[in-house]
This record gives C-alpha cells, sequence and structure tokens, in this order.
C-alpha cells in the first residue's frame, strides 16, 4: 500500500481521493487506502498544517510541501523500525530540520527494506547530515538517497564524504544546492559511481551465470 500526504496548492500531482486537503492514495484501489491508517494527518485544511502520519503496513509512503517538521519526522522515524515492509520513503519540503534528520538517521541505519530515502528541501543542516552519515556507513540495503537543498554546508559534505567510503549500497544520491565544497562532492559522486558499477557488474556476472547453469541442463538432456 502507498500513503500520498501532499499539500494541493503546491502540487500538480493528480488526486484521487482527498481528506482534509490531503491525499491518501491505496496502491491497489481506492477501498483499501483505508488500510494506510493516518493519525491527525492535517490539523487545519487550511492552513495544510501535517504532523503525525501513520506509515504502518505501507511500502511506500510520500509526504510533500507540509509542515511535518521535527516532531512528524520523530513519529515517522519510530514506526519506520518497526515497518519491515517500506522500501520507499518521501519526505519533501516537509520543515524537517536536524533533530528530525537525527531521528530518522537512527531509525534507517539498520533497516532490512527501505531502499529510498528522499529528504530534498528540507533544513537538515550538518548535524542532520552527520546522522544520516553514520547511517550510511552501517546500511547495506539503501539505494537511493535525496538530500538536495538540505543545507549541509562542507562540513555536512565531508561527513558525507567520509562515511560512504565504507558504503557499498548507494547507486544513486542527489546532493544539489547544499554549499558543500568542490571536493567533497567529487569524491560523493565518485564513490556512487564506484557502487553503481559493482552493481552493474554484479548483476551482468548473475545473468552470466544463469546462462550458463540454463545451457548445462540443456545439454545433459
Amino acid at each position: 500500500l502507498q500513503l500520498w500526504l501532499v499539500n494541493l496548492e503546491q502540487s500538480a500531482m493528480i488526486l484521487q481521493v482527498v481528506v482534509l486537503g490531503c491525499l491518501v492514495v491505496g496502491a491497489k484501489s481506492e477501498e483499501e487506502w483505508m488500510e494506510c491508517k493516518y493519525t491527525d494527518v492535517c490539523s487545519s485544511a487550511n492552513q495544510y498544517e501535517c504532523f503525525e502520519p501513520e506509515i504502518s503496513g505501507c511500502n511506500s509512503v510520500t509526504i510533500a510541501n507540509l509542515n511535518v517538521g521535527d516532531q512528524g519526522a520523530k513519529v515517522v522515524a519510530d514506526q519506520l523500525i518497526n515497518n519491515k515492509d517500506i522500501k520507499k520513503l518521501y519526505l519533501l519540503y516537509a520543515k524537517i530540520g536536524s533533530e528530525g534528520a537525527i531521528a530518522l538517521g537512527k531509525a534507517i541505519k539498520n533497516h532490512p527494506t527501505l531502499q529510498t530515502l528522499w529528504l530534498d528541501g528540507n533544513s537538515i543542516g550538518p548535524d542532520g547530515a552527520e546522522s544520516i552519515a553514520e547511517a550510511l556507513s552501517g546500511n547495506k540495503v539503501l539505494e537511493v538517497l535525496g538530500l538536495s537543498s538540505c543545507k549541509i554546508g562542507s562540513a555536512g559534505g565531508r561527513t558525507l564524504a567520509a562515511a560512504l567510503k565504507s558504503n557499498d549500497s548507494l547507486t544513486s544520491l542527489s546532493i544539489g544546492g547544499n554549499g558543500m565544497r568542490q571536493e567533497s562532492e567529487k569524491q560523493i559522486i565518485s564513490k556512487v559511481e564506484e557502487n553503481k558499477k559493482r552493481k552493474q557488474d554484479a548483476e551482468i556476472e548473475e545473468a552470466r551465470q544463469k546462462y550458463l547453469a540454463e545451457a548445462k541442463k540443456h545439454e545433459e538432456l
């Protein structure tokens, strides 16, 4: 199931089900969106304030242009730890600061299923970036990470670059608009490209081995 919470005034997305100015969409049918529960989705339809979304049971969550804030991010982080089905989490321009990012970093460090995390447009700063970086150093599942326009700065850039040296899973990372030093950006991009190539080579080798195994079976018939 998928959960979408989107500010209607700031989004051009096609809407299926509208609840107090927010969008909640089920992945299979309009009826099934009810199974993706939510708590205090929006406290104000006019101001589009969004605080404590319920993500349990969802494998993809998108929250965009809403005031999730640090408190809401902590709620999401707590739920993320116990959600073993989720693969994609998008928290875009959700007014999340360093405290929220620190909580999310702790939640994703050893998460067994989360493959995509986008935090673009949140002011997580260097402290938030440090927490995400620490999570990356031990994470073996996350493949896609969005950190554009997060006010990470040069210190956060150095931290990310250092953490990625021990990460082999991340194959896509957006880091634009953060005021990083060029040297850190080059190191980050180089490591992510290295991971991407390694993954592609592994997939090619896996396909080759599968082909050889199938060919051997046919020869034995």
